[in-house]
């Protein structure tokens, strides 16, 4: 007999019932019948309060079935995690107040449906990912539930509002709003910064994280030589890659600047 984190007794459903093969079995959600993906316990333990840690172990899964109220399960321990038993709101498993899409960035449901119905500013996925940033996160084995990254999802929100806005907008007003962008690859220039303070492979993590974090790209951090080089938006200045890493707590200076359009 299967159990929620609370207690609650996990209703067995036909679909999971059919399934024979008993180690087969272990790989499907009781409730929906669904097989659920690998989830490493590293993604559990920052999604669920610190009560239940103990029980965590390598034997759970990841139900991604939006249907379906259950996050992660473990048919081997006979424990489920409901979605209202996890501290952090999966995206896709609907529910109110705003949807998550992207945690490394922060990106919800409704800014990508203001950004294309609303403000009218987007006409593809591409446009979504550099204005709201949305799918360009580093950081999706911790930060979302399901361990992955949102580009397993984005394509379908951003087609879902296309849609909708095709329906409701004049014929030609969707090709206007494209001819009005600029589909050509954003400018980017160089930066290089003298970075103090930096001792092992953990700090060229954080400064790496610190310069992603404003937009930067291809960024490459050499401790022995207490540099760190990155790609940066046009609009993002070197001052503001000093800043970034500067408040991550690494001493930061422009070391030199380089143009690199692309």
């Amino acid at each position: 007999m299967f159990r929620s984190a609370t207690g609650r007794q996990v209703k067995l459903s036909g679909k999971y019932e059919e399934i024979e093969d008993e180690n087969e079995r272990e790989k499907y959600c009781a409730v929906c019948g669904v097989k659920g993906t690998k989830i490493f316990q590293t993604t559990m333990l920052n999604h669920l309060d610190v009560s239940h840690w103990k029980r965590i172990d390598d034997s759970f899964r990841f139900s991604g079935n939006p249907d379906c109220d259950v996050l992660y399960f473990s048919n081997r321990a006979g424990l489920y995690f409901f979605q209202d038993e996890v501290k952090t709101v999966y995206g896709p498993k609907g529910g109110g107040g705003e949807r998550p899409v992207c945690y490394c960035l922060g990106v919800t449901k409704e800014m990508i449906r203001h950004e294309i119905v609303d403000k009218k500013c987007c006409d593809s996925l591409k446009d979504i990912e550099a204005y709201t940033k949305a799918g360009t996160g580093k950081w999706c084995f911790v930060t979302n539930p399901s361990g992955k990254c949102c580009r397993e999802y984005l394509p379908s929100i951003v087609e879902e509002y296309l849609s909708d806005l095709k329906s409701s907008a004049p014929g030609d007003e969707l090709s206007s709003i494209a001819a009005d962008l600029d589909m050509t690859a954003p400018k980017q220039h160089q930066v290089k910064l003298r970075v103090e303070g930096m001792t092992c492979s953990s700090c060229a993590v954080t400064v790496k994280a610190a310069l992603e974090s404003i937009g930067g790209s291809a960024v490459q951090v050499y401790v022995p030589q207490n540099s760190a080089v990155a790609l940066l938006p046009a609009e993002v200045t070197g001052k503001e890659a000093e800043e970034a890493v500067t408040d991550a707590g690494y001493p930061s200076t422009l070391a030199e600047v380089g143009e690199n359009e692309g």
